[in-house]
Parts: structure tokens; C-alpha cells; sequence
């Protein structure tokens, strides 16, 4: 990435503001996503809660956990078209919105893969693994930015993300459903189900009663999420539901109360901007346990050259020394370039200290 390139970004989300909008082809999808739990994910949730449920997991009170994303983007063959630069940095300050409560923030790790094939560009279900499997960067999601995305009916879809237990792991979005002022929520909804959380509507665990009364066994799985009918065009733009469908059968009459507010909802997309304290937890759980390599013990790199504005740190793009040190969780690895890194440095956790292979000049800190 061109140092320039990176200045934008990083400004563009330290200042809280969307960029100017570039012109470019922004389907309308229909439909919010395409994720689908397979018997293979029901096996795996119930193993799941069998040996991590009880794993006490909150939102880090000092240091959030930072998880690193490849960013791939399709274009045309001659490399004209794709999701622009400026929409990215409001698509991932959107994002990180939406995940601060949670203790998660996300960068961008190495510069963006440019895929210039039009066979990807109109996305159906038949290549949805295909292109999940190009060019992927191992320890980090690789989200891959398309024109439109079909499903098997030939539905239009925003977005689509692999669940732990998926053959083929990723993040699918459409160009028109991230980085713009009427959908800043997509994005984190389908991260979301990266990290194995599930609608609130839910069915496939059996249809959750608005009592509550099966809420550990039903629904998403989680009691603090009221049992939701599917919000699809049944919240108005002052974010309230309807009242329009009757509680399931056997369920009592108890009316459904659901939240319009919740992220993995089918709620409007305006009005969601929120997980409760135990989407949070298991969100956490899932992030350090099954995706632990997202977090656990990775390698930074880092040049005395490097603009502090650098993303990635990754040895393609190393970053500034000052930026490693923001971004590296306990038990990770730096890796110095050898020259003189001025300044006094504090360091509120542990982590090591090594010097990249090659070369006899030495590495200093603090001089």
C-alpha cells in the first residue's frame, strides 16, 4: 500500500467522517445474508458450548483485541470497477464502531488484493468457495469485496460469512452494502457469524417462544436476545416493531418483544448498533478459542523508515514501531529492521523483542 493510500485511511477513521463517495456500481441486494447453519455447525455449536461455555469471557476494560482482515477486492479484467479505497475506510470504521463495546477492533493487515477477474465480479452461489479459496492469507479473515452477490434462487444477498466448523472460511460482501450512510451494519453483522453468532430469528436450533422458556436450547441459543419472528420489513424508521406476528405454536401468549436494536437481527439497518453482554461473551469465546490465530501469538514488522500510518505490519508492509506496539496483544512477537528507534517506550504488556533474519547491524530502542 502507498504510504499516501494509507494516510487517507487512517485519517479518514481517526476523524470519524465518510469520505466523498467515488463513483461506482452500487447493487441494491435485497436480502441481508447468506448464512446458513449446516448439521455440521449444529454438531459444532453443542461440542462448543460443551467444553467453552463456561469460559467467562467480557470486553476488555484497557486494551481491545485486535484482529487483522485480508482484504481482497474484485475488478474487471483491465482493472477498472471495485469497491474504492475511500468506501473501505468507512466500511472498516464502521465496523470497529460497532464492534468497540465488544472489545474487538479490526485492521487491515498488508495491502489490498486486487482480483481482476470478471468471473467473480457478479458473485453466484456456484463460486461462492471458489473465490473464498484465492489468494488467502493465513491467521487473518479474508473478506472479499464483489459487484453483487446470487444465491442458489437468485437472490440478491449484502453479505455472507463462514461459520468455525465451514470447509471454506471468509467473509463475502457486496460492493453496495458497506461503506455507505444508509448501511453501516452489514459489514459487523456478518462478522458476526464469523465469530459464530447467529440470527436472533433464528430456526435451525427449533423456533424460540417470546416467553423465554427455551431460550438456551432455541433460537440463537442465547437469553439475552428476545425471542425474534424475523424483522424483515416489520420495524419502521423510528426503529419499532409492528406487533405483527403471533407467537409460535405451543409458545403460550406471550407476545414477542423483540430487540430492533440488535446487530444480528433482520432489523432495520439504521437502527441496529448493538450485541448484548452475552452475544459479547460468546463472540469472545469463539475469537479466542476456535479463531484464537486471530489474536494469539502473531509476528509484527516493523522499519525505522515506516510512516506511522502505515497498516499492516505484515513483512510485505511494515509498520512504524509505535503502531506495533498499539496493535500487539500479550505473547506476540516484533520484529526490528535494524537501526535506531528514538524515544522513551512503556509497554503495558508482555511482548518480544526479536530482530529479522539477515544482516549484522544492530536494532536500538530508546536512543
Amino acid at each position: 500500500m502507498q504510504p499516501l493510500t494509507a494516510f487517507l485511511l487512517v485519517l479518514l477513521l481517526a476523524l470519524g467522517m465518510p469520505p466523498l463517495r467515488q463513483a461506482q456500481e452500487s447493487p441494491a441486494p435485497a436480502s441481508e445474508c447468506g448464512a446458513r447453519i449446516t448439521p455440521k455447525q449444529v454438531k459444532a455449536e453443542l461440542e462448543f458450548k460443551r467444553r467453552h461455555s463456561q469460559l467467562q469471557m467480557a470486553a476488555p476494560a484497557d486494551k481491545p483485541y485486535q484482529a487483522p482482515l485480508a482484504i481482497h477486492i474484485i475488478r474487471r479484467a483491465d482493472g477498472s470497477g471495485g469497491f474504492s479505497l475511500t468506501r473501505l475506510a468507512v466500511a472498516l470504521r464502521d465496523l470497529n464502531l460497532m464492534w468497540q463495546p465488544a472489545g474487538v477492533q479490526f485492521f487491515q493487515y498488508g495491502p489490498v488484493d486486487y482480483i481482476d477477474d470478471e468471473k467473480y465480479r457478479d458473485l453466484p452461489a456456484s463460486l461462492f468457495d471458489e473465490l473464498r479459496r484465492k489468494n488467502v492469507i493465513a491467521g487473518a479473515i479474508n473478506v472479499y469485496f464483489v459487484n453483487s452477490l446470487t444465491d442458489a434462487d437468485k437472490k440478491s444477498l449484502c453479505g455472507l460469512a463462514s461459520y468455525s466448523s465451514n470447509d471454506v472460511q471468509g467473509i463475502l460482501m457486496s460492493n453496495g452494502c458497506a461503506g455507505t450512510s444508509d448501511n453501516p451494519t452489514t459489514f459487523a453483522h456478518e462478522v458476526g457469524h464469523y465469530f459464530n453468532l447467529y440470527h436472533t430469528h433464528e430456526t435451525r436450533f427449533g423456533k424460540e417462544c417470546p416467553s423465554g422458556n427455551n431460550c438456551a436450547t432455541a433460537g440463537d441459543q442465547i437469553c439475552d436476545t428476545p425471542a425474534d419472528p424475523n424483522l424483515t420489513d416489520r420495524v419502521n424508521k423510528d426503529c419499532e416493531y409492528n406487533n405483527s406476528v403471533s407467537a409460535p405454536d405451543g409458545c403460550g401468549s406471550a407476545p414477542y418483544a423483540p430487540s430492533t436494536q440488535n446487530l444480528m437481527s433482520y432489523s432495520t439497518k439504521l437502527c441496529r448498533d448493538r450485541f448484548t453482554p452475552e452475544q459479547i461473551k460468546k463472540a469472545l469465546q469463539v475469537l479466542t478459542t476456535l479463531r484464537g490465530e486471530l489474536v494469539r501469538n502473531r509476528s509484527w514488522y516493523v522499519t525505522v523508515e515506516a510512516d506511522a500510518v502505515e497498516l499492516g505490519c505484515a513483512e510485505s508492509t511494515p509498520c512504524s514501531l509505535s503502531v506495533a506496539l498499539r496493535l500487539a496483544n500479550p505473547g506476540d512477537s516484533i520484529f526490528l529492521r535494524a537501526g535506531s528507534y528514538p524515544g522513551a517506550r512503556t509497554l503495558n504488556q508482555a511482548v518480544f523483542f526479536k530482530k529479522w533474519k539477515g544482516g549484522s547491524a544492530p536494532a536500538t530502542i530508546g536512543r
